[in-house]
């Protein structure tokens, strides 16, 4: 049988100044709600999906996402696949009715984003684990053209 979880969380919105294309988020608060399930085959292929729903305030749209990740695991090197969809409800086009760039109107975007990524890791040791990872906007509306590379390292602490 799969692992299965259900999530729900909180968002607080941040200090700092939303509405522009260079904001770190898009200043609203409001609540998630996923499931989540995922299963090991064989002690070295797994799979793992999940689903859920985001409401914001602030005019912000509520997102549809989407996460999905396969990896297979050989003696010590690990290699996955994962693949993220964010299909936002409602919202602004670029270009369109309603949309100024000087009016700081990006939280209100229909920004939709398929994003799929790549990790290759190594356990140097039983706690001591590197990876490298790299991925990209795939497609999308209303959101930036990303790549993205990222280095790695962890660090499991024995509390026992």
């Amino acid at each position: 049988m799969p692992s299965v979880a259900l999530c729900a969380g909180a968002i607080i919105e941040g200090s700092y100044t939303p509405g522009w294309i260079n904001s770190i988020g898009d200043g609203a608060s409001g609540l998630e709600v996923s499931a989540l399930a995922g299963k090991y085959f064989a002690d070295m292929f797994a799979v793992s999906g999940e689903v859920g729903y985001r409401v914001r305030d602030e005019g912000v749209p509520s997102d549809l996402f989407l996460n999905l990740s396969g990896g297979l695991l050989f003696e010590n090197i690990g290699l996955s696949v994962n693949y993220k969809l964010v299909d936002a409800q409602s919202g602004l086009q670029i270009g369109g009715p309603g949309f100024s760039p000087v009016t700081g109107v990006f939280p209100r975007l229909e920004e939709d984003i398929q994003f799929l990524s790549g990790t290759v890791s190594l356990n140097v040791t039983d706690q001591t684990n590197i990876g490298v990872s790299y991925g990209e906007v795939i497609d999308g509306r209303n959101t930036s053209k990303s790549k993205v590379f990222s280095v790695s390292m962890e660090y499991l602490f024995d509390t026992f």
